[in-house]
């Protein structure tokens, strides 16, 4: 899914090239697994920019760790895109320690645009339920009497 097909220009704040960048590191964040899908590649990026896009401290975290991996892959001879695998990882490494609030916002925010998609989910077998069909229960208040029955473990003051 492009990103120009699902995000208005106005909604965009990361340049082509940030766009691509974060795609091929959410794809080592979260790599294909069989059935499954890389993040990257699903388009998480997307989600990504849309929250960076709602919080100005967001856009700065993530401008300024983007420009960290595109340094820190420099520094490794090549572009991001075109390092193997395992030099991927090295770099993130080092991004990671280096700005370990960026990294783990970046993972955090890999982690709830993969899992709440509804192509992951149907995959790993999870039905979402919708707010409509949830019916609440009420509960079996027999439930509660052994711990009405309990002597107060807490001291009255």
């Amino acid at each position: 899914m492009k990103r120009d097909e699902i995000m208005p220009d106005t909604n965009k704040i990361f340049t082509d090239d940030q766009s691509d960048l974060l795609t091929e590191v959410l794809n080592r964040i979260v790599p294909a697994n069989g059935d499954l899908p890389s993040a990257g590649d699903l388009g998480i990026a997307v989600f990504i920019e849309s929250a960076v896009n709602a919080n100005p401290a967001l856009r700065r975290l993530f401008t300024e760790g983007l420009t960290q991996i595109v340094i820190a892959a420099s520094q490794n001879g090549n572009d991001f895109s075109k390092l193997s695998d395992a030099a991927k990882d090295e770099v993130l490494k080092e991004v990671e320690s280096n700005n370990a609030t960026f990294f783990s916002t970046l993972v955090r925010q890999c982690y709830n645009g993969y899992y709440t998609n509804e192509g992951v989910l149907s995959t790993i077998g999870y039905e979402a339920i919708s707010p409509e069909d949830y019916v609440y229960k009420p509960i079996d208040e027999s439930l509660l009497a052994p711990q009405r029955e309990r002597a107060p473990f807490w001291t009255k003051v």
